[in-house]
């Protein structure tokens, strides 16, 4: 009987990252953020995972800042698993669909259903 070992296949990934933010006064800054990367160079080269925020910061007194931010990211030709300091903070990106995954800081949000339509994005 002939075997044969395979070794783990080699991939790389690249993107870029740009953010801006703009003091319009002492008590009030806007920023935005967009990431662009492409996740595999040869397991699957086009997997793409775009990512953007736009928000506003109001600071009422010096030690509080108050920010309102409305954040969207999408992922085409996959899934991306995303995890944050803890188990809570994971969520999963993408499927057979493409997904996307996009909240306000006021409003809870979940990827389910396997078509944009289903997660509240009509027509995207």
């Amino acid at each position: 009987m002939n075997t044969a070992t395979v070794g783990p296949i080699s991939d790389k990934a690249n993107g870029f990252s740009s953010w801006l933010s703009y003091d319009v006064n002492d008590q009030w800054q806007v920023f935005s953020r967009y990431d662009d990367a492409k996740l595999s160079a040869n397991v699957n080269p086009n997997l793409r995972d775009e990512y953007y925020n736009i928000g506003a910061v109001y600071k009422p007194i010096k030690p509080i800042d108050v920010a309102l931010v409305y954040k969207n990211e999408k992922v085409e030709h996959g899934i991306n698993s995303v995890s944050g300091a803890d188990a809570n903070g994971s969520y999963t990106i993408g499927g057979s669909s493409n997904g996307r995954y996009g909240c306000s800081a006021s409003t809870a949000c979940t990827c389910t259903g396997s078509s944009d339509d289903e997660r509240g994005f009509p027509g995207t």
